[in-house]
């Protein structure tokens, strides 16, 4: 079942989606049973939405779940309704509502896949290396950067706490990238072997000597899978202000999919990573 409000919210409609467009329901046949819109309905498949408890039974009977499927479906429903830290109005006032969605999505995570070009992890970070990167951008506060820094502290110690497993592609460039002094940088490289040693996490470089593969030319790539059968893995690409969320069968996620595996297989192995990063740091 669901471990998040945003992955519950998202399973729910899409199981509905899926069912009705097995049965070959289009929306206004059952927006007209349901006595809604069809703009209404329409929101409620694209999880903008909600049905009522008492609608949403009418609609499992017209779609035909069986007995099992409308237990699960009442349990997401439940779980859709409770409400995330990630959906706060604080949140969202900060990081908009596809940064919030985001994180929703990333606490149901069953696994989580990344490649970082130019900066470490935010997964990953210190909250002395976090603060420095959001202390560049100009538009921020000394309040907005306190509750930035506060806001990926916590989607790290839920990710923690789950035991998710992690594994992050780093450009050789992050490695040298220097947000602040020398000592925070240094303190993040121990960080990341830190991480690696005690929890699930994989780290795998790409070096300026890698052979040249698609990839490089990426910038902030993610991939998160999710225990549910029903559920596809999605692909999140970022920019320095827009967020693209891609699920598996959309046509641009293939592209992804096959950058991220061509840059796994140009990158240092694990243990090789590891003490490269560890050369980095000796060099200071």
């Amino acid at each position: 079942m669901a471990t998040s409000s945003t992955v519950a919210r998202w399973e729910l409609a899409h199981r509905i989606k899926v069912r009705r467009q097995e049965l070959g329901i289009g929306v206004e046949q059952i927006a007209k049973h349901l006595g809604f819109t069809r703009n209404f309905f329409s929101a409620v498949e694209n999880e903008r939405s909600m049905l009522a408890t008492e609608k949403l039974e009418v609609l499992m009977v017209m779609l035909e779940f069986d007995n099992l499927e409308r237990e699960e479906l009442r349990a997401l429903d439940a779980a859709a309704r409770n409400r995330g830290w990630w959906e706060t109005k604080e949140v969202l006032d900060l990081v908009r509502e596809s940064g919030s969605r985001l994180f929703g999505l990333e606490q149901g995570a069953s696994r989580i896949r990344g490649f970082d070009a130019h900066t470490i992890s935010g997964l990953f970070q210190t909250s002395d290396f976090t603060r420095a990167m959001f202390s560049v951008h100009p538009e921020n506060s000394p309040a907005a950067i306190n509750r930035l820094v506060e806001i990926r502290r916590r989607r790290q110690a839920d990710l923690r706490s789950r035991g998710v497993p992690i594994t992050v592609i780093v450009g050789e460039a992050a490695l040298h990238q220097r947000w602040a002094d020398n000592e925070l940088h240094l303190a993040q490289l121990e960080h990341l072997l830190e991480l690696v040693d005690t929890h699930p996490y994989e780290v795998r470089v790409l070096t300026f000597a890698s052979p040249p593969g698609v990839l490089v030319g990426a910038s902030t790539l993610e991939f998160l899978d999710f225990d549910s059968a029903h559920l596809p893995t999605v692909a999140l690409q970022e920019a320095i202000r827009d967020l693209d969320i891609l699920e598996d069968g959309d046509p641009f996620f293939e592209q992804l999919r096959l950058a991220w595996e061509d840059g796994m297989n140009r990158a240092l192995s694990p243990e090789a990573s590891c003490s490269f990063i560890r050369d980095v740091i000796a060099a200071g």
